[in-house]
C-alpha cells in the first residue's frame, strides 16, 4: 500500500504489512510493460528501506526478468531507520549477486521483490521509498563510407556527448 506518513521523498512510500504471523513479509513491485529497466544500461539499483523491530534485519531482494528467471541479493538493515541501498546490477556486476539463475536477462526486469524475515514467526511492517535505476551508460556511434567507431565513456553524460566524442575520434583517426 502507499503510505503518506512514513516516507523519505515525495508524497508516499510503499508499505508492506504482515498482519498474520508468518516467517517473512514480501513486497512485490510489478514493472509495467514498456517501462522495464535495462540494468546493463542503468547498472545501479537504488532505494531506501526501513523496517520495524519485529523483523530480524535480513532482507532478500529478488529480481525477475521477462522469462521469470531470478537474481537474488541479500543485505542487512537495522530497525526503525531509513537505509539507502545502492546496488550494482547488470551483467557486468553479476558476481556481486548471491544467486543468479543461468540465462538471467539483465536487459528486461519485470519484477522486484523485497523479502523481510522474522526470527521465528511474527507480524510487522516495512517500507521501500526513493526507488530508481541509475548510472546510465551513454554510447554513440559515428561512421562514414562503411567504417564506424563506437564510443562508450563513463565520464560522458548524454548520447549526444558520446556521438560528438565518437565523431571527433573518427575524424582524428581518419586523417
Amino acid at each position: 500500500s502507499l503510505d503518506g506518513a512514513n516516507k523519505v521523498v515525495g508524497s508516499y512510500s510503499i508499505k508492506h504489512t504482515t498482519g498474520t504471523a508468518d516467517y517473512y513479509g514480501a513486497l512485490r513491485l510489478i514493472i509495467p510493460s514498456g517501462w522495464q529497466p535495462d540494468l546493463n544500461k542503468y547498472p545501479t539499483l537504488q532505494f531506501q528501506i526501513q523496517r520495524q523491530s519485529a523483523f530480524n534485519g535480513q532482507v532478500t531482494l529478488l529480481l525477475k526478468d521477462n522469462a521469470g528467471k531470478q537474481a537474488l541479493r541479500e543485505f542487512q538493515v537495522a530497525a526503525d531507520k531509513w537505509y539507502m541501498q545502492k546496488l550494482n546490477a547488470g551483467k557486468k556486476y553479476e558476481n556481486e549477486w548471491g544467486s543468479v539463475e543461468a540465462g538471467f536477462n539483465w536487459s528486461v526486469i519485470n519484477e522486484a521483490w523485497w523479502y523481510m524475515w522474522f526470527s521465528g514467526t511474527g507480524t510487522g511492517s516495512f517500507w521501500v521509498d526513493n526507488l530508481f535505476f541509475n548510472s546510465a551508460r551513454w554510447s554513440g556511434t559515428y561512421g562514414a563510407g562503411g567504417r564506424e567507431l563506437a564510443e562508450t565513456d563513463e565520464e560522458l553524460h548524454s548520447e549526444n556527448e558520446c556521438l560528438l566524442r565518437a565523431k571527433a575520434l573518427y575524424d582524428n583517426l581518419s586523417s
